[in-house]
């Protein structure tokens, strides 16, 4: 029996002892710092968390004037709106479009003569027609600078022909207000064998 309350005895102080270990490490703050040096395989460095830092000192407050003697610069009085109507005020009337002027019924200064002499050789010995349709530029000279929108078929000389003949027109410029501005033109050139 003796050693039955020795053994009693003995568990007790353990627990006693383990669970006053445990209150210890709980109560204990502890920061893992780690080194340069890898510590040996299975144990960990702690070392205590440092003290914090003392309470920052008071600032003291800028002087302030009291509000009575601040000086508030006016505001300038206000001027009354009257209330008119949309008919009273200004018109700005239409804006102007900007860009070139939209040319449906040209009026030709100039046109080339002998067209069968722009006819693709290829083309003509071949006998194939086409068609090419061209965006033109009316320079205010009344001169055109085109480019080429579509040719039909491609590959046998129409574009090119398209644009020499191009090049020997000229009409009166578009006018927008009574003054001559560039305009556009689309033009379409057939190519057909009589």
């Amino acid at each position: 029996m003796t050693q039955a309350v020795a053994r009693a005895t003995s568990l007790g102080a353990s627990a006693l002892l383990m669970g006053g270990a445990v209150l210890f490490a709980l109560t204990m703050t502890y920061t893992i710092v780690p080194s340069f040096d890898p510590p040996p395989p299975g144990t960990i460095e702690m070392t205590p968390e440092p003290a914090p830092p003392p309470p920052p000192t008071p600032r003291t407050q800028p002087q302030t004037q009291p509000l009575e003697e601040l000086v508030v610069d006016p505001l300038p009085p206000l001027t009354p709106v009257s209330r008119s109507t949309g008919a009273e005020r200004p018109s700005i009337g239409p804006i102007a479009p900007t860009g070139p002027v939209e040319v449906t019924r040209p009026h030709w200064l100039e046109q080339p003569r002998n067209l069968a002499r722009y006819y693709p050789r290829r083309a003509l010995e071949r006998s194939i027609e086409g068609d090419v349709v061209l965006n033109c530029l009316v320079r205010v000279s009344g001169l055109l600078d085109c480019a080429v929108v579509s040719e039909n078929p491609a590959g046998w000389g129409f574009s090119q022909a398209a644009l020499r003949i191009s090049g020997a027109y000229r009409m009166t410029p578009a006018t927008r207000g009574g003054v001559a501005v560039e305009g556009r033109y689309t033009m379409r050139v057939p190519f057909r064998i009589d």
